[in-house]
């Protein structure tokens, strides 16, 4: 039991390991695997919002501006409340894959109850053109802020796209609140925050183009060298001026629209770059895993065998020792005592431990000594026995005979030895 103790604490160990390195593996996958998910019930219905949400500061700009009627701007509404519904009910089946994108998704939640209110504001004439622009544009960035969250994954590369493409949507943002508040004539405060969004989207983009790959590049440099882009460019110099440029509203629209394709072909082909990912990391999960297992039986199957070996050879060496101290010798001091010859055969142990063989042969040595320790002393008994039995045949030697009867009767009295007599007794 001590043996198989021991054997079990690096084989737990072994297998704890196997669980880790397999859960860990297989939760990349999943990851990956999620992301597409993510895409389905997160980024694609904000991608939906937030374009509702731009045609709705749209035509609430033009509305303060008075060249929108009230019709057009409430179907934008109408339509901004369907995305609406829809990001929430999708949003609520996975605003719970982590904490973070818990508090985004809340945080959207917020900022879209706020959205009936700025609508009020609005339609009451509590609120200028700058306000309304900067009410919508709060709703947008928390929405583009849980684009950012939702973004995170374990492979680099993906990440690292997602990341920029997101960035590339978000200048498409910052051409829709320049489509909004360039619309008329503009004020200081309105052409300040015009130069500082016009900068910032510049800047974006320039940005984004470098660290692009080819296939999501292509399409937005295409859009970017495009005629309407390049004339865009001039009338956003010129309303930075404190200029009105004729046909802004018709040269921004069209290219507002190219960008959300772009933005749209570039998210779908990098959701579907997650997909063969996660394939390759859960063939390479179940392969590590696999191989793992098959290394931790192996190992329990060694480790059993050769703990059972060297029980069992533990078990013959106790066995050995209890026949040595409890038949053999016993039964060779019984025959010697007897006078008996006796032959003690060797130990014989087959081991492949060579610590146990030591261990054998030691009890080996033990029992010769012993058996010779046992004939030595009997061999000295006997000896001793032999020296009191010649002692005492020599002293029944030296002992005088016993008187002959008739001699005791023929005489009442004691004889007289003559000194004849006397000589010849004792020469006898």
């Amino acid at each position: 039991m001590k043996i198989i103790g021991l054997l079990l604490v690096p084989l737990t160990s072994m297998v704890v390991l196997w669980g880790v390195i397999t859960a860990v593996t297989a939760g990349e996958s999943l990851e990956l695997r999620q992301y597409k998910t993510v895409w389905t019930n997160l980024r694609l219905p904000a991608y939906k919002l937030i374009s509702e949400i731009q045609r709705e500061r749209l035509s609430s700009a033009q509305l303060l501006r008075n060249v929108a009627d009230e019709s057009t701007v409430a179907a934008q509404r109408t339509r901004t409340d369907a995305a609406r519904d829809s990001f929430t009910q999708l949003s609520s089946t996975s605003k719970d894959r982590s904490e973070e994108i818990r508090t985004q998704v809340d945080a959207v939640y917020t900022q879209l109850d706020r959205l009936d209110s700025v609508r009020g504001e609005i339609d009451a004439g509590l609120s200028d053109r700058l306000h309304s622009v900067e009410a919508y544009n709060a709703i947008v960035d928390s929405l583009y802020g849980l684009h950012r969250k939702v973004a995170l994954i374990d492979d680099i590369p993906i990440y690292e796209q997602s990341r920029v493409v997101i960035d590339m949507g978000y200048a498409r943002e910052l051409l829709s609140r320049e489509q909004a508040i360039g619309l008329g004539p503009v004020n200081a405060a309105e052409r300040r925050l015009f130069t500082q969004i016009a900068g910032n989207r510049r800047f974006l983009i320039d940005q984004g183009l470098a660290e692009l790959d080819p296939a999501l590049r292509d399409p937005q440099v295409a859009l970017i060298s495009s005629p309407a882009y390049q004339r865009m460019r001039m009338m956003e110099d010129q309303i930075i001026a404190g200029g009105t440029p004729q046909g802004w509203l018709s040269t921004t629209e069209g290219l507002a629209k190219s960008f959300n394709e772009a933005q749209l072909k570039a998210s779908t082909l990098l959701n579907e770059r997650a997909e063969p990912v996660a394939d390759e990391v859960l063939s390479r999960a179940f392969l590590l895993a696999g191989t793992a297992l098959a290394l931790v039986i192996v190992s329990i199957a060694f480790s059993l065998r050769m703990g059972d070996r060297l029980s069992k050879e533990l078990g013959a060496l106790r066995l050995a020792a209890l026949e040595v101290s409890q038949e053999r010798l016993p039964h060779v001091v019984a025959k010697l005592r007897r006078g008996e010859k006796v032959e003690m055969p060797e130990l014989s142990l087959a081991s492949t431990t060579v610590e146990i063989d030591d261990v054998g042969q030691a009890f080996s040595t033990v029992q010769q000594t012993a058996v010779e320790a046992a004939v030595g002393q009997a061999q000295l008994s006997e000896g001793v026995g032999h020296v009191f039995r010649n002692l005492a045949r020599r002293s029944q030697t030296l002992l005088p005979p016993p008187a002959h009867p008739a001699r005791r009767h023929a005489s009442t009295g004691p004889p007289t030895p003559s000194s004849s007599t006397t000589c010849s007794n004792w020469t006898t």
